[in-house]
Parts: C-alpha cells; structure tokens; sequence
C-alpha cells in the first residue's frame, strides 16, 4: 500500500503545489523558470539534491508533467531498475534497442541516483544515454 500512495503522489505532482516554506531554501523564481521546458530544448540536466525525505522524487515528477504539459516525451524511472533493465537487456541481446527506446525520450527523469555505486561500465551506459 505504502508503494502505492507515493506513485499516486507522484503522478499528481504539480509545479503550483511546491511548498516554497522558509526551511527548504527553495528559490521559486528558478523553479517556475524551469517550469517553462526551455532547458530541454537547450540540452540542459535539472539535479535536484537534498536530504531524504526532503521532496525530490516530487519536484523531479512535477517537472516532468509540466514538461508533458508541453508536449514532451518524458521516461521517469529509479536508477537502480534502470540498471537492471539493461543488465537484462545486455545478457537477451537486446541492449542496443533498450538503448534506442531512451533516446527518443526528451526528458529522462532518473530517481534515486546515489543510492548504488556506479562501476564504470554502468557509469558509461548512464551517460551514453
């Protein structure tokens, strides 16, 4: 159950409802620019850090619906099953397609990014994407 309200939290994330309190030091003027999609026209990576807890997972989901507002492909998964995925698709052949899938994405939103250590294979697949 608990798996299931956080995805339900998260697939109603939304720019307007970020809470902007004092003790999270967020800078409101840059998230609602952010808002807008042109880094992904121009290319640019949001890392959006802090504490667990703290409503990453939430602001990473709120950019990635404003950006399908704005008719953006946009692919959210954990780093961790991301890593998995092309484990698995690496030992059936089919990495080179996997990795075709990802690209045509604008916006890929990879969460939990530290929570494993990247060895330089997984590193350079990361990357490549």
């Amino acid at each position: 159950m608990y798996e299931g309200v956080i995805l339900h939290t998260l697939t109603h994330a939304c720019i307007a409802d970020i809470n902007y309190s004092l003790s999270r030091e967020l800078d409101q003027a840059q998230i609602l620019r952010l808002a807008d999609c042109t880094y992904i026209e121009k290319k640019h990576n949001i890392i959006i850090m802090g504490a667990a807890g703290s409503g990453k997972s939430y602001m990473a989901c709120a950019f990635g619906i404003a950006a399908c507002q704005n008719f953006y492909t946009v692919k959210y998964i954990r780093l961790p099953d991301l890593l998995i995925e092309l484990d698995i698709a690496r030992n059936e052949g089919s990495y080179k397609k996997l990795m075709n899938q990802y690209r045509k994405f604008k916006s890929l939103i990879l969460d939990e990014w530290m929570l494993v250590f990247l060895k330089e294979n997984k590193a350079r697949d990361v990357l490549e994407m």
